[in-house]
């Protein structure tokens, strides 16, 4: 049995930061990147968004880009100047159509990761950081469900963006599941996105965060991908039985394992304990393959339905309980 290991959240070293971008100050000069935004037919593109991301570290390797200052809009002349102090820069395009046109980065990437560094020295402009936006957008739509009955939840707040580095980055959209608990992205060009789904209401129930990063949720341009969230309400019972002795009593005070199966094996996810009634119960339990272990104060340590080596395997989706029923432990031996 291979026991002690928890899930943890990912932290961020922020004492590992370092921040590519130095802060301006009095003595240095900002300098400046400028550009076109062009549409395919070659006329200027008015009132599309440009944003600036600025490079920093997130550890001793891996580079996270950050939105940096306030975004600008191009003129009727689809011209744009964004000032910035000097460093190394990526630039993001959103139209305001983006059922028509492409959101993206100089000079054509889905993701300001992808793009090309921009170089701004003191007191100097760059130019030219022009893009001619693509048609034909794909889209990234899909429901908001109640885990537990199958209803849609009305305002879900659901963001769009992508995982690098074992860490969820920017997103590049948000939304709010309408009535029917549908949402939409559209303005994607190919790229394997992610989504997250956030209950932000403040009214009963609250449902748990559910993220999306860990498969493949690739856009074509001009196509649509469904990603439904099955949302589980906060408290949801996941996992219940009852530990009885050799004589059918119940047992308090029984420590029991909820083991979840990872790449190598099956490892202690939560523990609880059982009441007066030998009753004991796990709340939201994440979706996959498990296996119960209980033992102690003086009774022998057994997986359910087997063992002191494993035992019956339960497969758990999101919003199901999993009733075990009654388990007989006995007692260890003098």
């Amino acid at each position: 049995m291979k026991t002690g290991k928890f899930p943890f959240v990912l932290a961020l070293a922020f004492a590992l930061v370092l921040t590519v971008v130095p802060v301006a100050s009095a003595r240095t000069l900002d300098g400046a990147i400028s550009g076109l935004v062009l549409l395919p037919n070659g006329k200027p593109a008015a009132g599309v968004k440009v944003q600036a991301f600025a490079g920093k570290y997130t550890g001793l390797y891996s580079k996270d880009w950050e939105r940096f200052g306030t975004p600008v809009t191009t003129g009727r002349n689809g011209a744009y100047k964004i000032t910035v102090p000097p460093g190394t820069y990526r630039v993001w395009f959103e139209p305001a159509d983006l059922e028509t046109y492409c959101m993206e980065a100089y000079p054509n990437a889905p993701t300001p990761y992808a793009g090309d560094d921009i170089v701004v020295r003191a007191g100097r402009t760059v130019t030219r950081v022009s893009v001619t936006l693509d048609t034909g957008p794909g889209v990234l739509e899909g429901t908001v469900f109640d885990a537990t009955n199958g209803q849609p939840i009305e305002g879900i707040d659901v963001a769009l963006g992508f995982q690098a580095y074992a860490i969820i980055n920017n997103q590049f959209g948000s939304t709010h599941s309408d009535v029917d608990g549908h949402y939409r992205f559209a303005g994607l060009k190919s790229f394997n996105w992610g989504a997250w789904a956030q209950d932000q209401r403040g009214v009963t129930p609250y449902y748990l965060e559910v993220l999306r990063f860990d498969e493949n949720l690739w856009v074509d341009q001009g196509g649509v991908t469904t990603v439904d969230f099955d949302m589980e309400p906060e408290g949801w019972i996941s996992a219940s039985g009852y530990l009885t002795d050799e004589s059918l009593q119940p047992i308090e005070g029984v420590e029991v394992y909820a083991m979840l199966q990872e790449s190598e094996g099956y490892w202690d996810y939560a523990m609880t304990t059982t009441d007066a009634n030998g009753h004991f119960e796990f709340a939201n339990l994440p979706a996959g393959w498990w296996m119960f272990f209980a033992g102690g104060n003086g009774y022998e340590y057994r997986y359910y339905h087997g063992g002191d080596e494993a035992g019956e395997e339960f497969w758990h989706t999101r919003g199901t309980t999993m009733t075990l029923g009654e388990w007989t432990l006995f007692p260890l031996a003098p």
